[in-house]
């Protein structure tokens, strides 16, 4: 049984101008303080999880002088943007070990910021459950299964040629979580959309790489 998770990374526009801007401090964000991240927790089913991101969404229109965008995928700070970033925040990312199934080195980005989609992938094969202890109930957790990273990136990667070249970002790209989850991480952002008929097609080709 397939889990899924999202990671979407978007930016702050002025409502008057629609010029990207530096995040609201109350906005959640990603390690850099330039993007904006809507995340689920856990794993769940790929259309649960949908719907919690777009739960989360109307809460970024709180300001009416900002507004997200999560259709640009790539956006260039300025430099005093970047000295206010620094200023404010201390910037953290978490290490995560990335890693190419056609063994491909990141390309640099220089001053660029990329927003991407990330997709978590998880393979369930027991559902937590409780047995029976010496001392009462003992409540075990999922057990997860084996998967196939290669195939399922490559057939990603396959599926999503289109807007990963047109973006300009590099296929075949992921990392390995715990509980042998499989994070995807070479989509733009704009892969997303909060339109339910779109996304849900999204959503089905998905699902025919991953589990096809």
């Amino acid at each position: 049984m397939y889990h899924y998770g999202f990671e979407l990374e978007g930016w702050a526009k002025d409502n008057n101008t629609f010029n990207i801007i530096l995040p609201p401090d109350y906005w959640p964000k990603d390690g850099f303080p330039g993007l904006v991240e809507l995340r689920t927790s856990g794993g769940n089913f790929i259309e649960i999880q949908y719907n919690d991101i777009v739960s989360q969404y109307p809460r970024l229109f709180n300001n009416p002088k900002t507004i997200p965008d999560f259709h640009t995928f790539e956006h260039t700070f300025s430099p005093a943007e970047k000295a206010e970033m620094r200023r404010k925040y201390r910037i953290v990312k978490d290490k995560v070990d990335i890693r190419n199934i056609y063994n491909k080195n990141p390309k640099a980005l220089g001053n660029r910021t990329l927003a991407s989609l990330q997709i978590n992938i998880s393979n369930i094969i027991e559902n937590e459950r409780t047995i029976a202890g010496k001392d009462g109930p003992i409540k075990l957790g999922p057990r997860y299964g084996l998967l196939d990273t290669h195939r399922i990136v490559k057939r990603l990667d396959e599926e999503f040629k289109e807007e990963i070249e047109n973006s300009k970002r590099q296929p075949g790209f992921y990392a390995l979580k715990e509980h042998h989850r499989l994070e995807y991480r070479s989509l733009p952002n704009s892969v997303f959309t909060f339109v339910h008929m779109n996304m849900h097609k999204v959503i089905d080709r998905i699902k025919n790489a991953v589990e096809g």
